[in-house]
């Protein structure tokens, strides 16, 4: 007569470590229902039934400490009930589990548009209206502007309205001139996503566009001198305004060489 399955047989035949097993025997889950005078102890048909829906369990997260409790109730309509349950959670994940998918493809076609993009100026249509949140309005313009300073205030301001966490990981930080590069600014957060919480609105247009590496304030000064002429050269108003948006930043990368700013100017063309 067969005497059962040893504990690794059961380990080969499930792909679940010793260890595992002798654990569920520990806490009374899962023990051998055979044992024989000499001591050895087997693994019988009902035993390997029973591992099998504890595995399933597993599988679709129900917590160790919780499946003795689904197993000592369950029949036809709690298997429905608890099968039901869980397809909906799974409905819920899966959603989750798509969104960051489509952030984390956001992401890589991000680095790879800036990273090796030409610093050429250019006139680029943008189809879309864009908004943002203030961080700190009128900021002077300085060298040594502590960015991490006012995000801390911003944070810590009462009167700050409600930010979800997409608000960073979907959007860029930077600043807007109101009198080309010089004067006053203001420290925002830019997002491609309209949202209730917004504090300005970008509509859409065409906008003189450059890009500089790194963070050298003359890198800033001189990119923006280009623009300065190339709209001379070509006969282009510029409106004023200049939106500096850290396109490549500490959120990629702690090279600062590496960084990648686009100044982008409101302009009519003649």
């Amino acid at each position: 007569m067969n005497k059962g399955m040893q504990i690794g047989e059961i380990s080969t035949l499930f792909g679940i470590s010793v260890p595992t097993l002798r654990y569920y025997d520990k806490i009374g889950l899962l023990s051998p229902s055979r044992e024989y005078s000499n001591g050895y102890r087997f693994y019988g048909v009902d035993d390997i039934a029973k591992l099998t829906t504890i595995v399933f369990l597993r599988t679709i997260d129900i917590p160790i400490k919780e499946i003795e409790t689904v197993l000592d109730e369950y029949d036809l309509d709690s298997s429905l009930e608890l099968l039901n349950s869980s397809s909906k959670k799974f409905d819920i994940k899966i959603r989750e589990l798509k969104k960051i998918k489509k952030n984390i493809d956001n992401q890589i076609h991000h680095i790879k548009e800036f990273r090796y993009a030409s610093k050429d100026i250019k006139i680029k249509q943008i189809n879309r209206v864009r908004v943002g949140r203030y961080i700190k309005k009128n900021v002077k313009i300085s060298h040594d502007t502590d960015e991490l300073q006012l995000l801390k205030d911003f944070i810590h301001n009462p009167e700050r309205k409600a930010m979800d966490s997409d608000w960073l990981m979907n959007s860029k930080l930077g600043y807007i001139y109101h009198n080309g590069l010089g004067g006053i600014k203001d420290f925002v957060i830019f997002s491609d996503i309209d949202r209730v919480s917004s504090d300005f609105t970008i509509p859409k247009g065409e906008f003189l566009s450059t890009l500089y590496d790194g963070i050298d304030t003359s890198n800033l000064q001189k990119a923006g001198r280009n623009v300065q002429d190339y709209a001379t050269i070509h006969s282009i108003e510029l409106t004023g305004l200049v939106y500096e948006i850290w396109q490549i930043d500490d959120f990629y990368s702690n090279n600062k060489d590496s960084y990648v700013t686009e100044l982008q100017y409101p302009i009519n063309l003649p």
